[in-house]
């Protein structure tokens, strides 16, 4: 099945800027195609359905209020809508529409509608929302002009649905001033709504690329904008985008976009490497040494390094050094005439284990006590900890007992049981397929699964997990892996003594 909003989404609004002209509305389609895919983003050109013979009432059709009359003076015909629908598709872009009353969504199927949207003034229509829902179609919703309990209340709606779903921050005001757009709410929307798609439905100066480049930088995920063609004919209004506008606006985006880069920490550039080199003190050895001596005391820092292959300030020097070859005062400590030992590799490979820990800890928002005691569960030996282990994390262990399990990306925790202890997870963070007795369940954050007295188990996360374990009492040396080998792997634990210098505790 299709994921509508894995990659980022421009939605572009034809609204009414088709002026009731099919003709016109296939020019914007294909006027706004061209600077999509010349700028290679992922678009979708969004209509705006409502059935008139019902939507408007009978004691209005007549009225100078300003939207019947331009509803009305700009209406067409499903017939005419399908034309527009078979251009936008022909173009290769994802055909969008948002309904303005239930019987609008009889029409999706036939138009070939593939995301519906509820906008800002439909956003608490509640027989609307029930007949969006009912469609099982990919929900975009707009908060505009919403208080927080009722954006609280659609995204709680929407999450019942079962339907996939993006939510958009907007501002209701055609344009929209600066200073009224609190583009904060992005953030907010992005912590409050984990894991919901946000994104930024824009009325403001189509001239102003600065709003997409902050929402962007946000976190946002789904930009929406109105547009249109200009011509002899017709005139845009001061809140939809010429492609020329809207050519400038995924520019914007695009170099907030480049310039934002990854969230994972990247290796740096060998340009970047060099240039810091330069500017670092090395190490110098500062007597005559023969083959084989001892050179712990022997160096000491100084201004610049001379050659590539020499010990800076940056390595961690171990407890003994030893010179492979006779070297000379003056000359620059280099590693291939070094023979290092000590514990310097393994204080070294122990911290990045701990430092993923911390951060996995971080991002799912758990806090430890100092009293909680850290161990590694390396089965295979601390050098294959990333392919198989886990962090147990005790908080208490009483008649009753409470742990962390601490999983790092495409760990695995090997086949095992226990025949004293009944335990109960409960995924908080991330991912975790746990399998029991050779059945396997994918947990979902918040889903609870008990492993009881004699149960072989395992279990092993892809992108990384933070599991609550509940249990009776823990008993040291009730764990019965299938597999013999890590039975009698006596040093198959490393505990954490001094852990609360590496992680927060309070």
């Amino acid at each position: 099945m299709k994921k509508y909003f894995e990659d980022d989404l421009f939605i572009l609004d034809l609204a009414n800027n088709h002026f009731g002209d099919v003709k016109h509305a296939v020019a914007v389609v294909k006027a706004m195609a061209k600077v999509t895919k010349a700028n290679d983003v992922n678009a979708a050109i969004k209509l705006q359905l409502r059935n008139l013979d019902t939507f408007v009432h009978d004691s209005m059709r007549d009225s100078d209020h300003r939207y019947v009359r331009r509803f009305l003076d700009t209406s067409l015909s499903i017939d005419d809508f399908k034309r527009i629908t078979d251009a936008i598709r022909k173009e290769g872009l994802t055909v969008m529409a948002t309904p303005f009353d239930e019987s609008s969504i009889d029409n999706f199927e036939d138009l070939g509608i593939e995301i519906l949207k509820i906008a800002s003034a439909s956003a608490n229509d509640i027989p609307l929302l029930a007949a969006a829902a009912d469609t099982k179609y990919p929900i975009v919703a707009s908060s505009g002009g919403l208080t927080q309990f009722e954006v609280d209340e659609l995204y709680s709606k929407l999450l019942e649905s079962g339907n996939e779903f993006a939510l958009m921050h907007c501002v209701s005001i055609y344009p929209s001033p600066s200073e009224t757009l609190q583009m904060l709410q992005i953030k907010n929307f992005k912590n409050r709504y984990v894991g919901t798609p946000i994104g930024w439905s824009t009325h403001e100066d189509p001239d102003d690329p600065f709003p997409v480049v902050i929402a962007k930088t946000l976190g946002a995920s789904l930009f929406e904008r109105h547009v249109g063609v200009n011509s002899d004919k017709y005139q845009l209004n001061n809140y939809s985008s010429t492609p020329e506008q809207l050519e400038r606006w995924i520019t914007a985006y695009r170099r907030s976009a480049e310039m934002l880069g990854s969230e994972v920490r990247l290796p740096s550039t060998e340009a970047e490497v060099d240039s810091l080199k330069s500017l670092r003190r090395g190490y110098f050895i500062t007597q005559d040494l023969e083959e084989g001596s001892d050179l712990s005391d022997g160096y000491e820092s100084a201004f610049p390094v001379v050659d590539a292959d020499q010990l800076t300030t940056a390595d961690q020097i171990p407890s003994e050094i030893v010179v492979s070859t006779a070297v000379k005062a003056g000359s620059p400590m280099l590693r291939e005439t070094l023979l290092l030992t000590g514990e310097a590799g393994d204080s070294r490979q122990l911290k990045k284990i701990v430092f993923e820990v911390r951060a996995t800890l971080a991002r799912a928002g758990v806090h430890l006590n100092r009293e909680a005691s850290i161990e590694l569960s390396h089965h295979y030996g601390i050098d294959r900890f990333r392919e198989f282990g886990a962090t147990l994390i005790t908080v208490l262990n009483r008649d009753y007992a409470k742990k962390l399990v601490v999983m790092l990306p495409r760990q695995k925790h090997p086949t095992h049981r226990h025949m004293k202890k009944e335990e109960t997870f409960q995924l908080l963070w991330g991912d975790l397929d746990l399998t029991i007795n050779g059945k396997k369940h994918t947990m979902q954050p918040g889903q609870v699964l008990t492993v009881e007295r004699g149960s072989w188990h395992k279990f092993q996360s892809n992108y990384g997990a933070v599991v609550e374990e509940i249990s009776t009492h823990a008993f040291s040396a009730d764990s019965d892996y299938e597999d013999e080998s890590i039975n009698n792997n006596s040093s198959r634990k490393t505990e954490l003594h001094t852990w609360t210098n590496w992680i927060p505790a309070v």
